[in-house]
């Protein structure tokens, strides 16, 4: 007798309703782990926070970052600046060193009128106020043989000697008086230069007024 066997059919919805099902376990499963992971990560104790600052000191918050230009025109103007900074300081170096110039007056002088300025300043000399004969002597005598020397052409000036000076009298063509009266001078000059002869205190005063006679005589020339 043969035997029935009951075949059993799937529908498709009976297949759709497992899939959902299946689908649902699983994502049961993925919350309960998730959830237990989460737990477990919030049982876990907490990290040591950061050591605090030292007193007086902060954290800054890092500025944004900003573009700078290259400031062409501030550049060339601070440059002109320092160049006309030592310009000026040149210039004023310059003005500090520079020698100043005056003028100098010059003053024409007659050969009379140099032999008077020199025998005025020997009377406001000391050699003439405390009467020192001997300094006294050597400037009288220079001044004739300059003077001659200036205004005649008589000798060499103050460097001649006596002898040299009256030679140049008698080729000269100077007078016989202005001769004998500028030897007789410088001989009186010579003798207490060179032979420490003794002279009082009036004797300069004669030589100096026969040096000024001597000096402003018109004439010396025959």
């Amino acid at each position: 007798m043969p035997v029935e066997i009951p075949l059993q059919f799937v529908s498709h919805t009976d297949k759709s309703d497992r899939w959902q099902t299946e689908l649902q376990q699983n994502g049961n499963r993925v919350a309960s782990f998730a959830a237990s992971a989460t737990v477990a990560v919030a049982s876990q104790p907490a990290q040591s926070a950061l050591p605090a600052l030292p007193p007086g000191e902060e954290i800054y918050d890092l500025m944004p970052v900003h573009n700078v230009g290259f400031p062409i025109l501030s550049v060339i103007w601070q440059a002109l600046a320092v160049v006309a900074f030592f310009w000026l300081l040149w210039l004023f170096y310059r003005w500090l060193t520079t020698p100043v110039q005056r003028t100098r007056r010059r003053l024409d002088l007659s050969p009379q009128q140099m032999a008077l300025r020199a025998i005025a300043r020997l009377e406001r000399s000391p050699v003439w106020q405390q009467r020192q004969m001997k300094e006294i002597c050597e400037n009288i005598a220079g001044i004739l043989k300059t003077y001659a020397h200036d205004a005649y052409s008589i000798g060499i000036g103050a460097a001649a000697t006596t002898d040299e000076l009256l030679d140049s009298f008698r080729h000269g063509g100077i007078s016989g008086l202005v001769f004998a009266r500028s030897r007789d001078l410088l001989n009186n000059c010579d003798q207490i230069k060179f032979t420490g002869a003794q002279a009082d205190r009036s004797l300069a005063d004669e030589m100096l007024d026969e040096l000024k006679q001597l000096v402003t005589r018109e004439g010396w020339q025959q």
